[in-house]
């Protein structure tokens, strides 16, 4: 079927006679049993005389007869391919005066059984090899997407993983005709369910809790949160701060400690206070079972980030949510659908303006600094722009503002082949508008300026504006707010989550190194150790 989706003539040969008829039905050209004695007279007027180009022979068998036979269908300088297991002790003088070339065939294609291919995903250049294990692996999906190829009735036997013993046995029998055994799973058992346990985290509960009511949660959650869900309690560092939020918003209580909130009824909390409070909230509040929107960031170190890893890949623990708005902005929407699954170059400025160096944000303790509290907002963005998680991070800073680290460039490199480049300046004018996104990918080229417009260019150019800037809060608490009403998962993963912040300490530690290259896994790998000091 994949010979003849290429254009390619060909002729079946077996031993089994329903085999040959599926040989027939799948689009052979010809097929014959290999008792038959007429076989090379057929397969000669079948190659118009000349012998076929390329035998590939698929048999095991400690016999030679197949190899033996593949020199006597070639032609003169053809092909015999050894993609079975058969012996290759054939006689010399049909292989000798057909100056035939003989291919053993290692199981999927170039890089296979190569580490630096499978694991460390260095590839071939396709200009020197054109069809590695991987190419062929698309290649051969690709014909499956467009049905050019059908596997549909080569599926003979289908059986439960809880039933795998019977389709192994049936494989042994040599006596029962098996063309394809498909193992399936059971699509319509529900994984989890709502009053187990472990499904805690995703049990339906519409109603909430907010930790912080300040300047970005007055602003931009609470509107919006009060008109989505149930609001329980608010929780302030200060009693009319509370109370203030409470009536405002329609709160059913103010309080000022953690532990009273966390004895309420609500499902989830979302938690907007100042930085350094945010990993040991968070913390409390996944341990007392309650699901967490976090505003970023996750932590402000990487002892705090082990901790947080550690509880939330725990199967029984609530999950978390990141406030990473900016995937829900609609110009973000529009331009990841028009974007083909091709590795992506994205070029990201952002135009950050001056924050007092005495400011807290500023303070390691008490802000993180901006690459921790802010820069991550766009390194997650180029992630899902890219759909893919990062690899390598390398970020370098500007001489002159050493101590903040807030004007740098960093470069990353995903797993899928993307690659991006972050620049975040603070000494730019303010007047130039904040934001903008360039990505280029098959030929299309998009940007995005301060998330108020969006221009695609590829055959034409396409140009669309909003009425005003949207930067995702309003969709993003609408997503939030539909998972928690329908017991659904985040629409940002605790795993996403996760792999942002580790990649914004990733740059972090380059800055520090001088700019050198981090590799994701493997600095999360000596993080994790218990020797790390």
């Amino acid at each position: 079927r994949i010979l003849r989706a290429a254009g390619v003539k060909a002729f079946g040969i077996d031993l089994r006679q329903d085999l040959i008829d599926l040989a027939t039905q799948s689009g052979a050209d010809g097929a014959a049993l290999r008792n038959n004695e007429m076989l090379t007279g057929i397969v000669k007027k079948f190659s118009h005389g000349h012998g076929t180009d390329a035998v590939i022979i698929t048999a095991g068998t400690s016999s030679l007869d197949p190899v033996e036979l593949a020199g006597e269908l070639c032609r003169h300088h053809g092909k015999v391919v050894i993609v079975g297991n058969v012996p290759t002790g054939f006689s010399r003088k049909t292989y000798y005066r057909k100056e035939l070339e003989l291919l053993m065939s290692t199981s999927y294609g170039p890089g296979r059984y190569d580490a630096n291919y499978e694991e460390k995903g260095l590839d071939y250049p396709i200009g020197q090899v054109r069809w590695t294990e991987n190419r062929n692996m698309m290649a051969f999906v690709g014909l499956l997407g467009s049905r050019a190829v059908k596997l549909d009735d080569l599926i003979s036997h289908r059986f439960s993983f809880a039933d795998a013993k019977s389709a192994f046995d049936l494989i042994l029998d040599s006596s029962s005709p098996t063309i394809g055994v498909v193992l399936e799973y059971d699509r319509e058992k529900v994984l989890f369910e709502p009053e187990s346990e472990s499904f805690a985290k995703f049990s339906k509960n519409d109603t909430i809790s907010v930790m912080g009511a300040g300047s970005f949660a007055g602003n931009f959650l609470l509107p919006h949160l009060k008109d989505l869900l149930t609001l329980d309690a608010v929780l302030t560092s200060r009693p009319h701060t509370a109370e203030g939020a409470r009536q405002k918003y329609g709160f059913a209580k103010a309080v000022t400690d953690p532990n009273i909130l966390l004895e309420g009824q609500a499902g989830a909390v979302v938690i907007a206070t100042r930085h350094d409070s945010h990993a040991p909230l968070a913390l409390k509040t996944l341990k007392a079972g309650k699901r967490v929107f976090l505003e970023k960031p996750l932590c402000l170190t990487m002892s705090e980030y082990v901790e947080m890893a550690a509880q939330l890949r725990n199967p029984t623990s609530p999950d978390l949510m990141l406030g990473l708005n900016r995937r829900f902005a609609p110009h973000i929407k529009e331009l990841k659908s028009r974007l083909s699954d091709l590795p992506v170059a994205i070029n990201y400025r952002i135009n950050a303006g001056n924050v007092p160096s005495d400011h807290w944000v500023h303070d390691p303790e008490i802000g993180g600094g901006r690459i921790i509290g802010e820069a991550c907002h766009f390194i997650d963005l180029c992630a899902f722009i890219a759909g893919s998680q990062i690899k390598t991070v390398s970020a370098y800073i500007l001489d002159t503002a050493p101590q903040n680290h807030d004007t740098f460039v960093a470069s990353l490199q995903f797993e899928n082949g993307s690659v991006a480049s972050i620049s975040y300046f603070s000494n730019g004018s303010k007047n130039l508008p904040k934001e903008y996104i360039e990505v280029f990918s098959g030929g299309v080229s998009a940007v995005i300026d301060d998330f108020k417009s969006l221009t695609i260019h590829s055959g034409k150019t396409e140009k669309s504006k909003a009425g005003k800037q949207d930067k995702g809060h309003a969709a993003e608490l609408s997503s939030f707010a539909e998972s928690l009403k329908k017991a659904k998962p985040f629409p940002i993963s605790t795993m996403e989550s996760l792999h942002a912040t580790l990649a914004t300490f990733a740059v972090v530690e380059s800055i520090r190194r001088g700019g050198t290259q981090i590799e994701i896994s493997a600095f999360e790998n000596a993080w994790s150790s218990p020797q790390t000091n």
